[in-house]
């Protein structure tokens, strides 16, 4: 889905050394660099949380694509729902600046229905 390609672009953005994983610092530094008010937080609590206590995560305690992909599943449906770590966030997955951030073009947009 055109929702799960822009979490992907995330991850792949986020992954600055490009080790197919991301670290709690890694994550906690991409989310704050995407610029929403507040700015999206993930505490150590949070990422607990929404790993389901790092079952999502590798050995190393790092989240792969798929990892993430599940984390940001269930942020976007607490926050879709008004509830849980990015309830008070006023920026969505699909405002233009978000999307800016990923690099995805007006085209896919538009070809995708966005």
């Amino acid at each position: 889905t055109s929702r799960d390609y822009a979490i992907e672009s995330v991850f792949m953005r986020m992954d600055v050394n490009q080790d197919k994983s991301l670290s709690l610092p890694e994550l906690q530094e991409g989310l704050w660099a995407l610029g929403s008010e507040p700015r999206n937080q993930l505490s150590d609590e949070d990422f607990e949380r929404y790993t389901h206590e790092r079952a999502v995560c590798n050995r190393h305690g790092m989240l792969g694509k798929e990892g993430f992909m599940e984390m940001v599943h269930s942020l976007l449906h607490d926050y879709e729902n008004g509830s849980g770590a990015w309830k008070d966030a006023r920026v969505s997955l699909w405002d233009n600046s978000m999307w800016d951030t990923v690099g995805v073009t007006e085209s896919f947009k538009n070809k995708s229905g966005i």
